[in-house]
């Protein structure tokens, strides 16, 4: 049966994930082998999102998939208002995966501000740490984008938190040349690391 759910996926058959989800929902959340996708990955990587929000409202359906997370591939392919569906059903603000950014970061970088808005309403942690420490601020401040940075100040980012080679936001921004940035960041009480 997994493999006629696969089928029906591939081609959008909206009617024939119904008729299988409805007798075997556990199938929901399987992770298909040929592709190594859930059936919300599959779905969205294709742009079915009515398909998407089927297989979202079927019982079972793991809003926090470990592994192939669907608020972070809703928000990596651009489809916010899934993401903001997500958020709605209880989906993790803080799920990280190993050597990747937060869904947060992927918002920021996105510019997708009112869905970073939603997280933070909704409990996103603004200085979560990526495995080498660096934080949505240190990021926006390296990468010279102001409203991200404005956007993380405003919601309490910790300005001289440090990542794991001991640089901090306006640290990394002077060495950038990104100045705008810094003289945000010395206002809002940064001090250079060492």
């Amino acid at each position: 049966m997994t493999n006629a759910l696969w089928q029906a996926v591939e081609a959008g058959d909206k009617p024939a994930v119904q008729q299988i989800l409805a007798s075997h929902p556990e199938l929901v959340n399987t992770v298909f082998e040929q592709c190594d996708k859930t059936p919300f990955e599959l779905a969205l990587s294709h742009g079915f999102t009515s398909l998407a929000e089927v297989i979202i409202s079927t019982s079972g359906f793991d809003v926090n998939h470990s592994g192939h997370n669907p608020l972070r591939v809703s928000i990596d392919l651009g489809f916010v208002a899934i993401a903001e569906q997500l958020l709605t059903l209880g989906a993790n603000t803080n799920y990280r995966p190993k050597q990747m950014s937060s869904a947060l970061l992927l918002c920021l970088d996105n510019e997708y501000f009112s869905l970073a808005e939603l997280m933070v309403a909704k409990g996103a942690e603004v200085d979560i740490r990526n495995h080498k420490g660096w934080t949505p601020l240190i990021w926006a401040a390296m990468k010279g984008r102001i409203a991200a940075v404005e956007f993380l100040l405003k919601h309490g980012a910790s300005v001289n938190v440090c990542n794991n080679d001991g640089w901090n936001a306006v640290t990394g921004a002077f060495f950038k040349q990104r100045i705008e940035v810094v003289d945000k960041l010395l206002v809002a009480g940064a001090v250079f690391s060492d």
